[in-house]
């Protein structure tokens, strides 16, 4: 019987009712522990979190008595400036500052490997993507399209079609798809999906509406807490997938509603707002960046947009620095200096020489040596740069350069690679490269393989649905 089970084992049985789909087994495990050990559903359905996270997670061995960062991959962006790669972020506003029109701007612009607004760079490949309309629902996403000039019926969208590479999720009793929610079975459905599809981004609308719908209140740190590790330990870090949640402003001024957990546990965190002109007239959005741990410059930013009425997309306001990528503007710098007996630059001297040679401002250069480290540039000292022993060798035949490049493996290896994370300062001179209101587009993915546990329930069908509209 139920009663002689202990805390653990109770604990257990619930999850295990859970998954299998008994639900009568479940109330009364639930019943037992509020009665036994007094704990309220928050505390249950985090408990249950954190114990699917525990027979999820790979066991193996430690073979240190602490972590070998060599093999810890840096956090970076799927879509530069927009999408940390293996994490969860949060977008928030007031009704009307067109956070569905954003995302789903976010996710055409993965699918089609383009950039986006005051970014530059492009994805390094397509990627895919999964937009669940859970609040607005599947009009208000169609609608989101249609304002961005994007065509619904574009075969990114067309399930089936070869080249689909944006699923959407919403209550469409017709084609028999249902509600999503983030409730155990939920999280394990989304799990399975981007397992199988290969989904690199994953947009969530809404927050509030999707865990009112699983029977547990968006408000309940706890539950919050245990839910976004869970979709950041065990789903997003080991597929390189982003998952977004989008949500409402707060009663406090500035913050999100809900939980403190929706702020404090994702490594980007965005606030939406309207912006004015001087007579206090909407002019469009501004978009505050309140955290972003991926960025290597600007991890504070805000700019502002609006959206093209006539010709669809977003026109970024006059002023807004733009910040692209310059490898090939480094590595050749890099090379003239090897070529003058130089060996390596320092960050404020590379910056000046690329700027002075191709226009590009500091900015530019530090986002872009965030990405080529330690790929295509190394770190011989701190603050300092220099050719890869690979670059050295594709750049010329010389077997001195060669040796060169081997010794330079040595030394680099001997000395460790010293990273450190956060923001450099920008260098003195030069005009920041200035936006002249043209609309930027979007797109990429990288697939990764991961193997699926064969302990998580098949479900005949996956998820569909959505509630509360979010206006535009």
């Amino acid at each position: 019987m139920s009663s002689e089970l202990t805390y653990n084992e109770l604990v257990r049985a619930t999850l295990d009712a859970i998954t299998s789909g008994d639900e009568d087994a479940e109330m009364e495990h639930r019943s037992e522990l509020k009665t036994c050990f007094r704990l309220t559903d928050e505390q249950i359905n985090g408990r249950l979190f954190r114990l699917l996270s525990q027979g999820t997670l790979v066991k193996s061995n430690a073979q240190h008595d602490s972590v070998d960062l060599a093999h810890v991959e840096q956090l970076t962006y799927l879509l530069d400036g927009w999408i940390p790669r293996g994490d969860v972020s949060l977008f928030y506003g007031a009704a009307g500052t067109g956070k569905t029109s954003l995302l789903a701007a976010i996710a055409y612009a993965l699918a089609n490997g383009r950039n986006l607004l005051d970014r530059e760079s492009p994805p390094e490949r397509p990627g895919r993507a999964l937009f669940i309309a859970t609040d607005g629902g599947n009009a208000t996403f169609k609608k989101a399209l249609e304002d961005l000039a994007i065509d619904p019926l574009d075969p990114v969208f067309k399930p089936g079609h070869p080249d689909q590479r944006i699923w959407v999720w919403g209550h469409e009793p017709g084609q028999g798809h249902q509600a999503w929610d983030a409730s155990i079975n939920g999280v394990i459905r989304l799990q399975q999906f981007i397992q199988a599809k290969l989904i690199d981004f994953v947009v969530i609308d809404s927050a509030k509406s999707v865990s009112s719908r699983a029977g547990w209140s968006y408000a309940s740190n706890e539950s919050v807490k245990a839910m976004l590790s869970y979709l950041r330990e065990i789903v997003c870090q080991p597929t390189g997938c982003n998952i977004t949640f989008l949500s409402h402003d707060g009663f406090v001024k500035g913050s999100a509603s809900g939980a403190k957990a929706w702020q404090e546990e994702p490594s980007m965190v965005v606030h939406l707002m309207p912006a004015t002109d001087p007579d206090g007239r909407f002019t469009g959005v501004t978009a505050e960046f309140k955290k972003d741990r991926a960025a290597v410059v600007d991890p504070r930013r805000k700019l502002t947009f609006s959206l093209n009425r006539e010709d669809g997309g977003y026109d970024l306001a006059y002023g807004t620095a733009k910040v692209g990528t310059c490898e090939d503007a480094i590595i050749q710098i890099l090379w003239d200096a090897h070529q003058r007996g130089v060996r390596h630059l320092s960050r404020k001297g590379l910056a000046d020489e690329v700027f002075a040679a191709h226009g590009k401002t500091a900015k530019t250069v530090d986002n872009t040596l965030g990405k080529m480290t330690p790929r295509r540039v190394v770190k011989p000292k701190p603050g300092c740069y220099a050719l890869a022993p690979g670059e050295l060798q594709r750049l010329s035949p010389n077997k001195a350069l060669e040796e060169e490049g081997r010794n330079l493996r040595k030394s680099t290896a001997a000395q460790g690679e010293w990273r450190l994370p956060g923001q450099f300062p920008g260098p003195a001179g030069g005009n920041p490269e200035i936006s002249t209101g043209i609309r930027s587009g979007t797109n990429q993915t990288p697939l990764l393989d991961w193997d699926v546990s064969n302990s998580l329930p098949i479900q005949e069908r996956l998820p569909y649905e959505m509630e509360d509209g979010d206006e535009w």
